[in-house]
């Protein structure tokens, strides 16, 4: 889901900011479903990133203490709040209350992206000799010919994959597990983007973190 009121219960309330407010919904991953599509051991539960001010929040919450049964409705002084931003009333005028999410309810068939780095390191591929290196080059050669790529993007929302290199590049983060891309659901800044990133750390087990750049 995104956008909307995400899971919240008596445990896990609506998050707050340090001067009482609530913060911005931003999306919440089924762990699950990553971990099918991927095969990767991503987890089973529920996980959230909110937006305080331009720092992202993230919260996971176990399966376990997921269900209808803890489900708590949203406050109604949250339910009516508007997150103000200067660039929306500067561009629509207006700042609007969340009134619904975006859920989830197909994934597309794998799409392969290309880094930018990778395409500028072949751009820039050195002359020294190195067999296995060439190797790496000839079949990115291959992949990119005309006749054996097409323009189909990933989406505004995509599961793992490559991200527009803006204020860092891919190569430099973690594997991305969620590219969020500005379009009609957000708008990163002045034209920009947003991951969740994920490594596994010496127990096998994931570690998530979130951030986002613009132009």
């Amino acid at each position: 889901m995104f956008s909307g009121p995400l899971f919240t219960s008596e445990v896990h309330p609506w998050p707050i900011d340090k001067k009482g407010s609530p913060l911005e919904p931003i999306c919440q991953i089924d762990l699950a479903l990553p971990s099918q599509i991927s095969g990767l051991l991503l987890g089973d539960g529920l996980l959230q990133v909110w937006m305080d001010g331009v720092d992202g929040r993230i919260r996971l919450i176990e399966k376990h203490e997921v269900g209808l049964s803890a489900l708590i409705p949203v406050p109604e002084n949250i339910r009516d709040h508007v997150w103000r931003h200067p660039k929306a009333m500067r561009v629509y005028g207006k700042s609007d209350p969340w009134t619904h999410g975006h859920v989830v309810t197909g994934v597309y068939e794998p799409v392969l992206t290309i880094p930018e780095t990778l395409v500028n390191a072949f751009d820039e591929k050195p002359d020294f000799p190195g067999k296995k290196l060439n190797e790496f080059f000839d079949e990115m050669a291959s992949v990119l010919q005309d006749n054996d790529v097409n323009d189909q993007s990933p989406g505004e929302i995509g599961f793992f994959g490559n991200f527009s290199n803006i204020q860092y590049r891919e190569i430099e983060c973690p594997d991305a597990l969620l590219v969020l891309e500005s379009g009609e659901i957000f708008l990163w800044g002045d034209c920009g983007n947003a991951q969740i990133f994920y490594e596994f750390g010496k127990e096998g087990k994931p570690n998530f973190s979130f951030d986002w750049s613009c132009t």
